[in-house]
C-alpha cells in the first residue's frame, strides 16, 4: 500500500471512528429540538400563558354556574325546550376543556411537547363540535317567538353574544388602534408633557403677532419666502420675526429660534438682532 492509499484509508478509519461516537448522541439530542421547532411552527400554544389557562378556566367556571343556575330556576317553562338541552351541552364542553386545559398547561412546562400536541388536537376537535353545536343553537334561538321575555332566552342571547365578541375581538382591536392613534398623536401633539421638546399651544399663543406695514426684503427662514406688505407675522424673544403660520408649526416640534436657537419660554438676555440672514 503507498502512501497516498494510506492516508485515505487512516482518513477513512478517522470519520469512521468520530461518527460512531458522535452521530447517535447527535441523533438523540436533536430530536428534541425538532420537536420543539414543529411546536413553535404551530404557533404559540395557549398552555404557555399561565393567565390565559386560568382565564379561560374562571370563564368556563362561570358559564358553568350561571347555566345551571338559568336551568334550575327555568327548567319548566314553556319555551322550546331544545333551549334546555342545547345550553346544557353546549356549557358542558368546559368539563372537558378545562382539564384539558390544565393539562396541556403542565405538559407545556415539563417540556413533553408530545403531550401537548396531543392534547392540542383533542382541543381543536372539542372546538369544531361546539362550534357546529353553537350554528345549531342559533338556529333554534331565532325560531323562538312566543317565550323571548324568559330568564333561559335571554341568558342565551347573552352567551352568544359573548361568543361573538370573542370572535370580533381583534377585528375590533385593530379598528379602534387605527381610530384612535391619530387622535391620540392630535392631542400630544397639542397638551404634550414638559418632556417634549415642541412648545406648548398656550406658549405660542403668548407670542405676539402684527402685520407688517411694508414689504421686508428679507426672506422667512423657514418657508423661504420674502415678506409682503400686510403678512402676519410672529415676533419672538430673541427678536426674530417670522409668518405666523410656518413658526407655529415649527414651534410646535422645537420651541427654539430657527436662527438663533433661543428657547422661546425662557427670557431672552443677548443682544438686539441684527439682520435675519446675518
Amino acid at each position: 500500500m503507498d502512501d497516498e492509499a494510506l492516508a485515505r484509508q487512516l482518513q477513512r478509519d478517522e470519520l469512521n471512528g468520530v461518527g460512531g461516537q458522535i452521530s447517535e448522541p447527535l441523533l438523540r439530542n436533536r430530536e428534541p429540538n425538532m420537536n420543539l421547532r414543529g411546536n413553535v411552527a404551530h404557533g404559540l400554544y395557549e398552555a404557555s400563558s399561565y393567565r390565559l389557562v386560568m382565564f379561560y378556566c374562571l370563564y368556563g367556571l362561570i358559564e358553568m354556574i350561571a347555566t345551571a343556575c338559568v336551568l334550575a330556576t327555568d327548567w319548566n317553562t314553556q319555551c322550546n325546550r331544545h333551549l334546555n338541552l342545547w345550553i346544557l351541552i353546549f356549557s358542558s364542553r368546559f368539563v372537558l376543556v378545562i382539564p384539558l386545559q390544565i393539562y396541556r398547561y403542565r405538559a407545556n412546562r415539563a417540556r413533553r411537547f408530545e403531550i401537548v400536541d396531543d392534547t392540542t388536537k383533542l382541543l381543536n376537535w372539542i372546538n369544531i363540535i361546539t362550534f357546529l353545536w353553537f350554528i345549531v343553537g342559533q338556529s333554534w334561538i331565532y325560531g323562538v317567538h312566543d317565550c323571548k321575555n324568559s330568564a333561559l332566552y335571554i341568558y342565551c342571547l347573552i352567551v352568544i353574544s359573548v361568543i361573538y365578541f370573542g370572535l370580533l375581538l381583534p377585528i375590533i382591536i385593530v379598528i379602534s388602534i387605527c381610530l384612535c392613534t391619530p387622535c391620540i398623536l392630535v392631542i400630544f401633539q397639542y397638551i404634550g408633557g414638559d418632556t417634549s421638546q415642541g412648545a406648548q399651544q398656550s406658549e405660542i399663543r403668548r407670542l405676539p403677532t402684527r402685520n407688517l406695514q411694508e414689504a421686508v426684503e428679507e426672506e422667512c427662514a423657514i418657508c423661504q419666502e420674502s415678506y409682503a406688505q400686510g403678512d402676519e407675522v410672529r415676533d419672538l424673544p430673541c427678536e426674530h420675526f417670522f409668518h405666523s403660520a410656518c413658526i407655529d408649526r415649527w414651534l410646535i416640534i422645537q420651541k427654539k429660534c430657527p436662527l438663533c436657537r433661543h428657547d422661546i419660554t425662557t427670557e431672552h438676555t443677548g443682544p438686539a438682532r441684527a439682520e435675519q440672514n446675518a
